[in-house]
């Protein structure tokens, strides 16, 4: 089994820093979290090959509003969550984490867990791909 720690509970400035102490103290990868992510997804990417660490998880579960009552911050957050699932796509994380406060019954939710599964095996597919060649 793989152990991995969010990146909010390493003490370092930098997340190269925390790369190097979870691997110092043997953990296999990071959490990072959904909020700003994009932009941060090379540095983070480079930091974990750097110590050849994996992203475990992108947590979403500190966004809100996937159940809001008014349509257009549910759009919001929906496009956020499609964004989140993206970035753990193009870190190869191994999930995409939801705060378990997210009614999984709702349509929105439902909709951007299946195309986390579409991205995933479209990946699957690219990596098969890319081993044959």
């Amino acid at each position: 089994m793989k152990i991995g720690i969010q990146e909010d509970m390493l003490p370092a400035a930098s997340i190269l820093e925390k790369c190097a102490q979870a691997k110092a103290v043997g953990l296999d990868g990071i959490e990072v979290f959904a909020r700003g992510l994009t932009e941060r997804v090379p540095q983070i990417a480079e930091a974990l090959m750097t110590h050849d660490l994996s992203a475990s998880a992108v947590v979403f579960g500190r966004e809100n509003g996937l159940l809001h009552p008014d349509p257009a911050e549910r759009e919001r957050a929906l496009i956020a969550l499609r964004t989140a699932i993206n970035n753990a796509a193009d870190l190869g994380a191994a999930e995409s984490q939801l705060d378990n406060s997210f009614a999984l019954a709702d349509s929105s939710v439902n909709s951007a867990v299946a195309s986390l599964r579409q991205r995933q095996a479209e990946l699957t597919a690219d990596l098969a791909q890319l081993r044959t060649t």
